[in-house]
């Protein structure tokens, strides 16, 4: 991990917006679905990185969501920015997970201590932690008494982690002065990680019903049905089981197993039929989807036409993240 600012001339590797759940921007009530919010961090850690957790920590407060999930793949990166995600992840009002995925993703270095803070830390299979002794920007070993200064510091922080999450402070403390890394299944055996999950939905389905506790006190995540998200839309917006059926193209009876979760697997054109008759978008009754972080700070496609941008981001951005909601909303079904 950099204890020094790094150079900001670093690729953008594929980062995340905040996609959230169907509900309408107002207070969460007894009535509204549980909400979670997703985010992808797959780059280093940074102030700009640190601005964007910062922010999805906020927008999920004023979500009341249910959860906020950050899928993270890093390297490692600055000592400072880790320091301050770490802070808001043990502030937060909401709950968090952090899930190291894809397959072959890893949480080096500085995301050790960004795994460990979360409230649920999980990992997908075929992944590692660990290797999170402080280095110089450049990678070297610092040497000397600044060396030893940083390295207790760094220690003493995943100890800290470690009591507050209810993990094992000895295994953390060797990933920092020993660089030992873990995989997945070890990550597990040693409670350094909650659970292995194959993807976002064993993910979710292993959360659900499990109680964090949050800077606002213990807080336990639920799903909701995909047939109780429509009802809910449907009523919220005065709409009869007839009416509704009528404008989404099917029959009442149809409408109403949806409802009653007999049918839990409705085809796309049936889905967007409602979704249109409800006045949500398609991705409201659909699986999470993933824009790059790019989208949000440069404001366009960078996936689309391939972006892998060199450029340093205070340049484009100057470190802020952009106001607005590039958002879309989604139950968790």
């Amino acid at each position: 991990m950099a204890v020094r600012r790094a150079c900001l001339g670093i690729l953008i590797l594929a980062c995340g917006v905040i996609t959230t759940a169907g509900r309408d921007p107002q207070p969460a009530s007894q009535s509204a679905p549980p909400t979670v919010l997703f985010i992808t961090v797959d780059r280093n850690i940074d102030h700009v990185t640190q601005g964007f957790i910062a922010h999805a920590v906020s927008q999920a407060e004023q979500e009341h969501a249910a959860l906020l999930v950050i899928q993270l793949d890093t390297p490692g990166g600055e000592y400072d920015a880790t320091r301050k995600i770490v802070q808001q992840l043990l502030a937060a009002n909401v709950p968090v997970a952090v899930y190291v995925a894809p397959k072959g993703a890893r949480a080096a270095s500085a995301g050790t201590f960004i795994l460990a803070a979360a409230n649920f830390a999980a990992m997908a299979p075929g992944t590692n932690i660990g290797a999170a002794s402080p280095v110089s920007a450049n990678g070297k070993d610092i040497g000397g008494t600044l060396q030893e200064k940083v390295t207790n510091d760094a220690a003493a922080l995943i100890r800290s982690i470690a009591q507050e999450r209810g993990r094992n402070g000895d295994k953390l403390e060797v990933t920092v002065r020993k660089a030992v890394s873990f995989s997945a299944s070890e990550a597990v055996d040693a409670h350094i990680v909650d659970f292995i999950a194959k993807d976002t939905e064993d993910l979710l389905t292993q959360l659900n019903g499990k109680t964090a506790q949050t800077a606002g006190g213990p807080d336990t995540p639920r799903r909701t049905s995909f047939g109780k998200t429509v009802k809910t839309l449907r009523e919220r917006r005065d709409l009869s089981q007839s009416m509704l059926a009528q404008s989404a193209k099917l029959t009442q009876p149809y409408l109403a197993q949806i409802e009653r979760g007999v049918r839990r697997n409705p085809s796309l054109k049936t889905l967007r039929n409602i979704a249109r008759a409800l006045g949500v978008p398609v991705e409201t009754l659909m699986s999470t989807s993933h824009a790059d972080l790019t989208d949000v700070l440069l404001g366009r496609c960078a996936r689309r036409f391939g972006l892998r941008s060199s450029l340093p981001l205070l340049s484009s951005t100057g470190g802020r993240i952009p106001s607005g909601e590039p958002y879309s909303r989604q139950p968790w079904h």
